[in-house]
């Protein structure tokens, strides 16, 4: 019998097979042979397979037989057993991957027979003598249902496979960690465990290693580990995004995962600097990563933010664009809501704090302005940066962006406080108002 494998794509690209029959097999079972044969005669016509049963223990031994039996048509009366007893028999603790729903044919609908039907959870019932044309209405909603049951229980078979295989990739990096806690204390051989490290990470930079020098620069006394490690740290700037996010991952994920996952939030977030911006639960929903390796990165951000404040709070701030639009997107670009922050300078454009002024909705923030010249003058600042996100993505000012620049900028004056900038922060870049003209 010909049948389609039906395949659902999930999270990790890994397709879940659900196997259903290319034409629905109905099993009608009665010990009057008129009306089996009748009722075969009809649903066949109509694009059904049928199986005829002409007792209820032949039904039986046929279902055994054929899991890809999805709806049972019984007769309520039969000398050897009775539709209801034979539906409560077939339905009774049957999993889910293999479901059929069962549709009683009675000479004499009443409410008893109603009530025994919803009991055993019959699909339905059709009281004789019946319209052919019911009985396939029936029988193609009862077969619809029976095969959205086993995909569902498939697809939720292949979500308990895949934490049962998460829990044991869990365990095997703790086995792994414990391994190498337990050989820190004393010098690792070339040709030890270890050394399958350093081919991991010779893995990850095969892109990159065209400069081959750094590597022969490297202190003699290092590893092999080491050296591959120093080789990245040397030649950071020379990587690609996604080799580098490959070496990243490396610490949390086998070789082989890194560089998928690498290769999948280079596709979704479309850039090195929105994987490290975006939130921990967007990167695990839409990339697929564990919570482990969410944090990971996250932690990296918050590393390169921490960077950029401190070099921001050494330098001149006005003075490198780059260095202080790289901050301010690390810090922002990922938000959800509007933030609006402020940027105090001292009077050689040196950051002396860096305040979330207010914290709103996705597309509105309150700013209150006394407030913030309150702060300035408490820090003896002499210029501001205001700096507020677009959860939208969009960094392009809105009428109301530019009037709040305005009639800050208005009152910081009559304090001789200059308003150096306004700078807005989305997905897709950042918007300079002084750069504008606004300011």
């Amino acid at each position: 019998m010909a049948r389609r494998r039906i395949e659902k794509l999930d999270d990790d690209g890994v397709g879940t097979q659900v196997i259903a029959p290319e034409r629905p097999r109905i099993l009608v079972v009665d010990d009057e042979k008129a009306i089996v044969d009748l009722v075969t005669f009809g649903l066949s016509q109509h694009g059904f397979e049928v199986v005829p049963a002409y007792s209820p223990m032949q039904a039986w031994t046929l279902i055994k037989a054929d899991a890809s039996i999805c709806v049972v048509l019984t007769d309520l009366r039969m000398p050897e057993q009775s539709g209801i007893s034979l539906a409560s028999d077939l339905l009774w603790n049957r999993q889910e991957t293999v479901a059929i729903e069962v549709v009683v044919m009675t000479g004499g609908a009443t409410a008893d027979v109603a009530i025994d039907a919803v009991r055993v959870r019959a699909f339905d019932f059709i009281k004789k003598p019946f319209r052919m044309g019911d009985v396939i209405d029936i029988v193609r909603r009862a077969a619809a249902s029976a095969v959205q049951r086993r995909r569902r229980a498939a697809e939720a078979e292949a979500l308990r496979d895949r934490l049962k295989i998460s829990e044991q990739e869990r365990q095997a990096l703790a086995a792994r960690l414990s391994r190498l806690t337990e050989q820190g204390h004393h010098e690792p051989s070339p040709h030890s465990a270890d050394s399958g490290i350093a081919r991991t990470l010779a893995a990850a930079l095969h892109d990159s290693m065209a400069h081959d020098n750094l590597a022969k620069d490297a202190p003699a006394t290092l590893d092999a580990t080491s050296r591959y490690a120093f080789v990245v740290a040397q030649a950071a700037d020379q990587l690609d995004d996604r080799t580098l996010l490959e070496f990243l991952l490396t610490l949390v994920a086998n070789p082989d995962e890194a560089r998928r996952l690498a290769e999948r939030l280079m596709v979704t977030f479309e850039g090195y600097a929105e994987v490290l911006a975006a939130p921990i639960a967007e990167l695990t929903r839409r990339a697929g990563l564990t919570r482990e390796q969410a944090v990971c990165i996250k932690a990296v951000n918050a590393s390169a933010v921490r960077l950029l404040r401190t070099r921001m709070q050494e330098g001149l701030v006005l003075q490198d664009w780059d260095q202080l639009s790289a901050y301010v997107y690390a810090s922002l670009a990922s938000e959800r809501v509007e933030n609006f922050r402020v940027l105090y300078l001292d009077n050689r454009n040196r950051l002396l704090a860096d305040d979330l002024q207010a914290r709103g909705t996705t597309d509105f923030v309150a700013v209150h302005t006394r407030e913030l010249i309150k702060r300035a003058l408490e820090l003896h600042a002499t210029k501001l940066i205001l700096v507020h996100n677009h959860p939208s993505g969009d960094a392009r000012p809105s009428r109301q962006d530019i009037a709040l620049t305005k009639e800050i900028s208005r009152a910081c004056a009559i304090v001789d406080i200059e308003v150096g900038d306004h700078l807005i922060v989305g997905r897709n870049g950042i918007t300079s108002l002084r750069s504008g003209g606004y300011l």
